[in-house]
């Protein structure tokens, strides 16, 4: 796959300075970098947040069911009562 980048000048300077030979490696590696580093960071976000509903449903906490409805409603999701 074949993808087309703008990035800045400064940027494509340095990344011009990287022998040919290693600049396709050194870019593939650092979108994989991000890649993991962007899973990780969904992953603590969204064990946090799971933890949150879990502990909130625990104490009894939950969300009114027209609110439910609604969110639903919005979605275009018919919700059987």
């Amino acid at each position: 796959m074949d993808i087309t980048l703008n990035i800045p000048d400064t940027l494509a300077k340095e990344l011009g300075e990287i022998p040919d030979s290693d600049r396709q490696a050194y870019v593939v590696d650092a979108v994989r970098e991000r890649i993991e580093r962007d899973k990780a960071e969904y992953e603590v976000w969204a064990r946090k947040k799971i933890k949150e509903g879990v502990d909130a449903a625990k104490r009894g906490e939950f969300v009114p069911k027209e609110e439910m409805n609604a969110f639903f409603a919005k979605r275009g999701i018919n919700v059987r009562d």
